[in-house]
C-alpha cells in the first residue's frame, strides 16, 4: 500500500497538483474494495470524493475516451506516436452505378462496412470501382425482373480487401464480389 501511495503522490508531484486540488478519486478493481486501501487513499486525497463501486469496463471505457478528448483538444494526438497504428483508407474508394458512390471516404478506420441503396433501371447493372483514380475492379449485376431498388453492404478490409453483397429490398442476395486489393 505504501508503494501505491508513493506512486500516486509522485504522479500528483509531477503535474504540480496538491492532494487537495483533486476533487473525485475513482478506483477501479478488486484490491480498491480493501477496506484498508480505501482508507489510505482518503487520507491522502482528504478533500476527493471517493468512488470505488463503479462499473470497472465503464469507468475504464470513460477515462479513455476523456483522456483522447483532452488529447485533441490540446493538439497533441497528431504529435503522438501511437503503438498500435489503426489502418485506414488513404483515398476514398468510389463506386460507379450510373453515378459515383463514395464508399469509403479517406481517412476512414479500417476494417469499415458501409451500406447504401441504389435504384436501378435496366436488368444489367455494369459497376467499376476505383481508389481516388486508380481502378480496382468492375463486374456486370444481374437485376431480376422487377427488382428497381438494390442494396449494398460492403466491407472494406485491409488484408482481404473489399467484399460488396448486393441484395433486392427483401434482403434476398443478388451477387457477391470480391474485390482482392490492398488499400492504399
Amino acid at each position: 500500500v505504501a508503494r501505491l501511495i508513493e506512486v500516486i503522490s509522485s504522479t500528483i508531484a509531477e503535474t504540480k497538483l496538491e492532494p487537495n486540488d483533486i476533487s473525485d478519486l475513482v478506483c477501479v478493481g478488486g484490491s480498491c474494495r480493501i477496506p484498508f486501501i480505501q482508507s489510505q487513499l482518503q487520507a491522502s486525497f482528504p478533500s476527493a470524493t471517493f468512488h470505488a463501486t463503479l462499473p470497472p469496463d465503464e469507468v475504464v471505457a470513460m477515462g479513455a475516451a476523456r483522456q483522447c478528448q483532452l488529447l485533441v483538444e490540446n493538439k497533441l494526438f497528431s504529435e503522438l506516436a501511437s503503438p498500435f497504428p489503426v489502418p485506414s483508407a488513404t483515398q476514398d474508394i468510389i463506386l460507379k452505378i450510373e453515378h459515383d458512390v463514395t464508399l469509403f471516404q479517406s481517412g476512414t478506420p479500417l476494417p469499415a462496412t458501409k451500406t447504401a441503396t441504389f435504384e436501378v433501371a435496366e436488368p444489367r447493372a455494369t459497376f467499376s470501382l476505383r481508389e481516388g483514380t486508380r481502378p480496382i475492379g468492375e463486374g456486370v449485376l444481374e437485376i431480376p425482373e422487377g427488382v428497381k431498388i438494390v442494396s449494398l453492404q460492403a466491407m472494406l478490409n485491409p488484408q482481404s480487401g473489399l467484399k460488396m453483397v448486393f441484395s433486392d429490398t427483401s434482403g434476398r442476395d443478388l451477387d457477391t464480389f470480391q474485390i482482392d486489393f490492398t488499400p492504399h
